[in-house]
């Protein structure tokens, strides 16, 4: 497969595969982005890969969040159905809870996202800081919520401090999606992975898919 040199590269790499982690180690994550661009990474420059993640998560064709193992990564809209087949066999959030799947800290941020997109830092001072992370992450693996891009943090002057924050949406009111049955979704995920370059072992990508 051709290097991803460029935004444009990676934006049809994951339409093509239908999903791709962004950055770590080759042995967990298959085929992150790490492995497969040339490109200098935080330079602050047009092809500086880190720039690319928050540029994709605006948009509508690709959601971005930590999905993979804890870990960030891209995924194509169409494939986000099976996602929610495998993740969470279709239930809401509330199913999820009521079941005890999903933590407090978990539920509270997700009620917090009800028809809006948040930063994170104002959710966080509305829901409390204890476990904020970890449920923020707890809810982007069930494939629950996405980052939906950044937004520079301000001060009471209006003058910009610190790094952006970045933003939250629940990921059906993103991505409005029609369910898939789990047998189906991982038939299509499974098949859809052999595009990518050295294509991995079916039992590694299970669990990346799981």
């Amino acid at each position: 497969m051709e290097p991803i040199l460029s935004l444009e590269d990676l934006r049809k790499r994951v339409l093509e595969v239908g999903f791709l982690p962004f950055m770590g180690r080759k042995e967990r994550l298959l085929f992150p982005l790490t492995e497969l661009t040339p490109n200098a990474w935080f330079t602050g420059e047009e092809g500086d890969p880190w720039g690319w993640r928050m540029e994709l998560a605006a948009g509508e064709e690709i959601a971005y969040g930590k999905f993979f193992l804890g870990q960030a990564g891209f995924i194509a809209a169409e494939l986000l159905p099976c996602f929610i087949a495998l993740r969470r066999k279709n239930w809401s959030a509330e199913e999820i809870y009521e079941g005890g799947l999903l933590s407090r800290e978990a539920f509270a941020i997700y009620r917090a996202l009800e028809g809006r997109i948040r930063p994170s830092h104002e959710i966080r001072r509305e829901v409390g800081a204890k476990g904020f992370d970890h449920a923020a992450i707890e809810l982007q693996m069930k494939m629950l919520i996405v980052l939906a891009g950044e937004e520079q943090k301000l001060d009471r002057y209006g003058r910009p401090y610190g790094w952006a924050s970045a933003k939250l949406q629940r990921l059906e009111e993103r991505f409005p999606c029609e369910q898939v049955g789990e047998a189906e979704a991982l038939q299509t995920l499974l098949a859809r992975a052999e595009r990518a370059s050295d294509a991995p072992q079916k039992a590694k990508l299970k669990l990346l898919l799981g």
